[in-house]
């Protein structure tokens, strides 16, 4: 694979690649990477045409090894904002390593209880964790790790907060819960032409609001179908 332009989720993306007036820009898989989730997600919004659209591929936290991980919260993100993460932070570097289970989705599909799955790392797990962070710390090198983790509907709550903040800029179109056996939930998302502030908080909140409740209503059915 041939990279064009390296860039760290901080600062320009426009500058970087020199290009604005995209029509949609495709991220799969590469979210729960980056440090700094809400500046590369504005990033990305700047170099996009009103309309343009971005879609992204999730990890569904209850179908992989991060099931054991709490919901990434928005005082993380914040923090990663203000301090605009170019690198994960010690906290993400620690939680990656030590948190993961061994466990995968045909497993927990399959009804296995992850609670009783062992750690990723196995016993060393604690161990290492530290290790990893502390090298990280004095070696000042980039450690790729699971920076975020989220459920479809900690997503939306994540990206609700970050919005009334005034830190997240898009508006969702469409977000898919995870088909059975698969671990991957999928987001879309556009830049709206609308340039008053008030107008466009206007729809972010309206588009959340009918997004959570195609979830929940999703999750009603689900349990319907799983007890009948």
């Amino acid at each position: 694979m041939t990279i064009d332009y390296a860039w760290e989720g901080s600062g320009s993306l426009a500058a970087a690649i020199g290009q604005e007036g995209l029509d949609f820009a495709i991220a799969a898989q590469v979210a729960q990477y980056v440090p700094n989730l809400l500046g590369w997600l504005r990033g990305i919004h700047a170099v996009l045409r009103p309309g343009g659209v971005l879609n992204l591929s999730l990890p569904d936290r209850r179908f992989m090894f991060d099931v054991g991980r709490a919901n990434s919260t928005i005082a993380e993100l914040v923090e990663a904002s203000l301090l605009d993460y170019t690198r994960p932070s010690l906290r993400q570097v620690f939680a990656h390593t030590y948190e993961a289970l061994a466990i995968g989705p045909g497993e927990i599909w399959a009804g296995e209880d992850p609670a009783r799955a062992p750690r990723l790392c196995g016993d060393a797990a604690l161990a290492l964790a530290y290790k990893q962070a502390g090298e990280t710390f004095t070696s000042g090198r980039y450690q790729s790790c699971h920076c975020w983790v989220f459920t479809p509907l900690s997503f939306l709550d994540a990206v609700e907060a970050a919005a009334q903040l005034g830190l997240f800029p898009f508006v969702l179109n469409q977000i898919a819960a995870a088909e059975p056996g698969g671990f991957e939930f999928y987001v879309s998302m556009r830049r709206d032409a609308e340039s008053d502030p008030q107008a466009l908080r206007g729809m972010q909140e309206g588009a959340i609001a009918h997004l959570r409740e195609v979830l929940k209503r999703q999750q009603r059915t689900a349990r319907l179908l799983a007890t009948s």
